[in-house]
């Protein structure tokens, strides 16, 4: 039997570093009792700061991986996780939140 709860982390790697923050980014994921009934606890580990890697954009892909493991409810999901983590940023996430955060303080 396992105790819980059950901890992980997995290195995310880019294939398009200009489309990923500075530095090694990291998913966490915390297994609950209930698991794959209910999703995992996730979280994003970084020694990044706050300029280098925005809490919008952290936010952003988290919801990202959230909604991923919504959709798998009941099933193992941590690929799932995974993928969308990297599609987030693969797909320009990062970058076009930058620019639109830029976009906004040229507004005003």
């Amino acid at each position: 039997k396992y105790a819980h709860p059950i901890t992980y982390d997995i290195n995310l790697s880019p294939e398009t570093e200009e489309l990923w923050p500075p530095h090694e980014l990291r998913l966490s994921i915390k297994y609950p009792p209930l698991y794959p009934d209910v999703s995992p606890i996730v979280s994003l580990g970084h020694s990044m700061n706050v300029f280098e890697f925005p809490s919008v954009v952290e936010q952003s892909c988290l919801e990202a991986i959230r909604s991923s493991a919504q959709d798998e409810m009941g099933m193992p999901c941590v690929m799932g996780c995974v993928m969308a983590a990297l599609d987030f940023f693969e797909s320009g996430g990062m970058s076009s939140l930058l620019q639109e955060h830029q976009n906004k303080s040229l507004q005003s």
